[in-house]
């Protein structure tokens, strides 16, 4: 019975060391605190959300820099994100971009349906690097598109 109590007790410990967030207000109820670039912060739904007013001629981009500890080799990067009513975007591309200015980027295709999607990405290519900046490059368009739920965690 210890046995497998402290087989529970470990199994705990671990999630919860592995499930700490490596950025910091990714859900935006600080608003814009800890991120950088063109993001805005704004409450939908009672929530607190971070917006992109999207441009028919130039990219948006907002960003965080996080640390990667010794021994780690993937984090899970996890996101919602929603397009505004009568809102039109080309898409984004998100970025980890490694501190010799190399990146590793994924382009992603908006989903057409309303409401919130979840978008999850593992990112693994740290080249032996600790700082990486992540980044969300959004494409042209025009409306707004929101962003909410932000995760990067060692997995």
């Amino acid at each position: 019975m210890k046995k497998i109590l402290l087989l529970i007790a470990l199994l705990f410990t671990g999630a919860a060391v592995s499930a700490e967030n490596l950025v910091t207000n990714g859900d935006f109820e600080k608003k814009t605190r800890k991120w950088k670039g063109d993001l805005d912060a704004a409450i939908l739904d009672g929530n607190g959300v971070g917006v992109i007013e999207l441009h028919e001629r130039k990219t948006q981009e907002f960003s965080q820099q996080f640390d990667i500890d010794k021994g780690v080799f993937e984090v899970g990067i996890t996101f919602r994100y929603k397009l505004g009513e009568n809102s039109a975007c080309r898409g984004f591309q998100l970025i980890c971009e490694r501190p010799d200015g190399s990146y590793t980027y994924r382009d992603i295709k908006l989903k057409k349906k309303p409401g919130w999607h979840t978008y999850p990405w593992s990112f693994s290519r740290f080249e032996g690097f600790k700082d990486i900046i992540f980044k969300i490059e959004v494409r042209q368009g025009s409306g707004t598109i929101y962003f909410d739920d932000i995760s990067i965690v060692s997995q």
